[in-house]
């Protein structure tokens, strides 16, 4: 019941509800409650946990030179809102709205931002289908016919599109991460494209490598052959599909690299260094391989000191590291609320994460502890008072009345023995007794040995004193610079009139 009825308070709690997206805090468990203060360990995903999950682009390097935009237009999987596909162009695809009001929407929001700005200069992605993909640049039609899709995996890092120009030719364009890109890769400015990646990163932006190849009629024929037979095989269909993007993305030229950010979110920094202060230590699990986070918590919790973990994580693909953990937290961001439901609590923000185990956990732990405690004395109390009144004080007052026990005048003497002042007191002198041993305990263990938390508490305290002192010293100063400033300008009237 009391596991129950605090989980209330966390939804209740005005301090984390997140006002812009209308969320508050969600409790899906009341048994981890006081879990949450005893976490030692917290594994976390970056892209729309820790960061806001809205793409922007900002740099990127063209043949070993770099520049604010790009042309990508082609390798991705980016739709466009039904509600806006009509009419640019002659195709199906035909809108009266310009192609700065095109809505797109995609899986990735790394694509989204890149053709996004594409479109900011002249290169329009219209519309695609199963078969064909339109693209309009600097005002004129181009429609490139749509042969294969090499979908992205976490192993190759990289997602590549087949297609045919209006001219005829057979275009392999192939997007992803430097370290799978640039080693398949024979020509283009390699060296000088690694090192704008290099600054990109240092900067924080999520970079991506870009290259093309380009096919003859007789290399197309058996890219197209080995393909079928690799999506049609019945038996290790993965493998084979595998070996087929393997052959095909290689013997690349690189075209550059783009650079998008990704800003943190508010206060993420000084949650994480909060977290660290308590003694918490904290992994950034980020990547493509989520396998990896999986396996790191179940190691962690396997050990000999048997941590408590938590995971965060706001999308589906870390639903496995927050079920992993003792205590799952998901975060209610842009990417589904797949890992909110999987979750034993739910946030709209990072940054509550720190009141969520500093104030709700800890406080939960030293309620439940205190009951624990209470609930063993009320045994040992209950245990001592029927043992004083049912046996010891029965056989006691039996012994003694027994011989007065024919006369009438004795029949009360049990109820006169318990309204006696005297066998209350032993009673609950008996009790006191034991409570203040461990009450002394406790705050002897509080003043010599604090914990990590009760130091960051203290930390907190004597920063917040020392800028009010501050505050309350620089005023002062300002009162002193007034008064003298007054005293000249008497001075100075005075003067004058004489």
């Amino acid at each position: 019941m009391q596991k129950f009825l605090g989980s209330f308070f966390i939804g209740w709690d005005l301090d984390l509800y997140h006002e812009e997206s209308d969320q508050k805090a969600q409790v899906n468990t009341s048994d981890l409650n006081e879990e949450l203060g005893q976490v030692e360990y917290v594994f976390t995903d970056k892209t729309g946990t820790l960061t806001e999950n809205e793409m922007q682009f900002r740099e990127c390097s063209i043949n070993g030179v770099k520049y604010q935009e790009i042309n990508v237009s082609l390798c991705h999987t980016v739709q466009i809102s039904n509600v806006q596909t009509d009419g640019i162009g002659d195709g199906p695809w035909q809108s009266n709205l310009a192609p700065s009001q095109l809505e797109y929407y995609a899986s990735s929001p790394d694509e989204k931002a890149l053709v996004e700005a594409a479109a900011r200069f002249g290169i329009v992605f219209i519309g695609s289908s199963e078969e064909t993909m339109e693209v309009k640049t600097l005002g004129k039609l181009e429609r490139y016919k749509l042969l294969h899709v090499l979908e992205f995996d976490s192993d190759r890092r990289r997602m590549s599109v087949i297609v045919q120009a209006p001219s005829g030719e057979k275009l392999l364009f192939v997007k992803g991460a430097e370290s799978s890109i640039l080693p398949e890769c024979i020509g283009g400015e390699i060296e000088k494209t690694r090192i704008h990646v290099d600054e990109f990163a240092l900067k924080g932006l999520r970079t991506l490598c870009m290259a093309y190849r380009q096919f003859t009629s007789k290399e197309y024929e058996e890219i197209d052959r080995r393909l079928f037979e690799a999506r049609t095989a019945l038996q290790q269909r993965e493998e084979k599909l595998a070996d087929v993007f393997q052959f095909i993305e290689k013997d690349l030229i690189l075209l550059g690299a783009t650079a998008v950010e990704d800003k943190l979110q508010d206060k993420v920094r000084e949650t994480i260094e909060a977290l660290r202060m308590a003694g918490i230590k904290v992994w950034v699990l980020t990547g493509d391989k989520h396998e990896t986070a999986v396996s790191v918590i179940r190691l962690i919790k396997i050990s000999p000191e048997k941590p408590i973990t938590l995971a965060v994580g706001d999308g589906a693909n870390d639903v496995s590291m927050i079920q992993e953990a003792h205590v799952g937290i998901g975060i209610m961001g842009k990417e589904g609320r797949q890992a909110a439901r999987n979750s034993d609590y739910a946030i709209a923000r990072f940054k509550f994460l720190s009141k969520l185990l500093f104030v709700h956990g800890h406080f939960y732990y030293i309620r439940i502890a205190t009951l624990v405690q209470y609930f063993f004395y009320k045994m040992f109390g209950n245990w001592t008072f029927g043992t004083l009144v049912f046996t010891v004080m029965v056989i006691t007052v039996t012994v003694k009345v027994r011989p007065f026990l024919g006369s009438q005048n004795m029949y009360f003497v049990f109820i006169q023995l318990l309204s006696s002042g005297s066998a209350w007191f032993a009673i609950i002198l008996m009790v006191v007794t034991c409570l203040f041993l461990d009450i002394m305990k406790k705050v002897f263990d509080q003043q010599v040995h604090p914990t990590n938390i009760e130091k960051a508490q203290m930390e907190e305290d004597k920063g917040s004193v020392s800028s009010a002192y501050e505050f309350a010293e620089s005023k002062h100063r300002g009162e002193d610079s007034r008064h003298l400033l007054a005293e000249a300008c008497s001075q100075q009237d005075s003067s004058c009139v004489h």
